[in-house]
């Protein structure tokens, strides 16, 4: 027991305290010495397994890695002691232990790995990447670790690289079998590079392998960013009807409303392009009740379509204003220009001048805005009467 142990090594160092020649007794301290570690590493590694952090952590704290101590104890200790403190959120301390091991043993891949997963939770993606890559090293193809890479390669926004880490594992297909995460991080890598059917079809392959719940949702938004940006390819190609077939697929899943409106817009693109002048019209009208939070987008496109469709202008004009109202950006300079024109055709020339003023703000190189500033400016002059030179006034009657 754990009293007949302490009543041992106290015993032997007191003998090898008198007799430092005694060899026996050294060997012996020694045997108890490493067992009485083993044993409090079982008490440690007890209350880890049970959650206890802050008790198992001050167990392993307490037991000293030097010598006599065997290897599996001394590695173990710093691992499990790193893990603790990494559950602690002592991440610093945590590090060091890792690294400690690591000293200790350079193949140990339990350390690299955890060392790994330390880095990640710190957002220090480039160094926790190269942990794993070590833990590959150790043990190719271990299916966390390949999986704890993609990852960091996703936060890294390194897509090619990522993309040809998840072709190599998916084209050998003998380390992950058929987990869904080389297909979900290929289709993300894909949609990253613009490669939208390729990141479509993973997309579908990662779902069909079973992806679930907050996978299931990222994938899904990464089919959706792929639907619609395909279709806008398209759309700009001109070929309106194969895009609207992409919206309305992206329609089929979307889950966000920011990602359904930017994808409604597109489709009155596509209506418009067609043409299906009626839809287009139709489908922003109802986006401007469905989306009342956040319906400028909406009524922008809808006053630009009434007034290229040639529609009552005061309304077109209305919904421009409306659409408007916001912070603009350069995209937008287009439309803030149409929405001066009707202010200045319904006679509104100082308002149509600040409209115009406003758009060159938004993009100085608008090269009608110019035209039209200097212009609205002129008629202001006209209009403006002429300045008349004061006459001095009479002297006051003296009495």
């Amino acid at each position: 027991g754990k009293k007949d142990l302490d009543a041992a090594h106290a015993w032997f160092a007191r003998i090898v305290a008198e007799h430092p020649e005694d060899q026996g007794a050294i060997k012996y301290g020694d045997s108890v010495a490493i067992e009485m570690k083993r044993n409090a590493f079982q008490v440690a590694k007890a209350l880890l397994a049970a959650n206890k952090l802050e008790e198992a952590e001050a167990a392993y704290a307490a037991i000293s890695l030097e010598p006599p101590i065997k290897d599996d104890i001394r590695i173990g200790t710093a691992i499990n002691w790193g893990s603790c403190l990494m559950g602690l959120d002592r991440n610093f301390e945590a590090q060091q232990s890792f690294e400690m091991a690591i000293e200790m043993k350079p193949d140990c891949l339990e350390a690299h790995f955890n060392r790994g997963v330390l880095l990640n939770k710190d957002k220090r993606f480039s160094e926790a990447y190269l942990s794993f890559a070590e833990v590959l090293k150790i043990k190719p193809g271990l299916p966390q670790a390949l999986s704890a890479s993609f990852e960091c390669l996703r936060q890294l926004h390194r897509s090619q690289d990522l993309l040809e880490m998840c072709s190599k594992i998916i084209e050998e297909d003998q380390y992950m079998g058929k987990d869904f995460r080389p297909f979900f991080y290929r289709a993300f890598a894909n949609c990253e590079l613009k490669s939208y059917l390729d990141g479509i079809s993973d997309g579908k392959e990662a779902l069909a392998r079973g992806a679930s719940g907050s996978f299931q949702n990222q994938i899904t938004a990464i089919m959706v960013h792929c639907y619609k940006e395909h279709g806008d390819e398209l759309l700009e190609g001109g070929d309106a009807s194969a895009a609207l077939e992409q919206f309305e697929l992206a329609l089929g899943i979307v889950h966000t409303a920011p990602e359904q409106r930017d994808i409604l817009l597109s489709k009155a693109n596509a209506l418009v392009q067609i043409p299906d002048i009626a839809s287009a019209l139709s489908l922003l009208q109802s986006c401007t009740t469905s989306f009342p939070d956040d319906n400028a987008p909406f009524l922008e496109s809808l006053g630009m379509l009434q007034l290229k469709n040639g529609e009552d202008m005061e309304m077109a004009m209305c919904n421009l204003s409306l659409g408007l109202s916001g912070e603009l950006t350069i995209a937008q300079a287009d439309s803030l220009y149409n929405l001066g024109m009707c202010q200045y055709k319904s006679g509104d020339i100082a308002l149509a001048l600040s409209t115009f003023e406003h758009t060159l703000a938004l993009d100085p190189s608008h090269t009608e805005a110019v035209i039209q500033c200097d212009a609205m400016r002129m008629l202001i002059d006209m209009a403006s009467p002429a300045e008349v030179e004061p006459l001095p006034l009479p002297s006051p009657p003296v009495e």
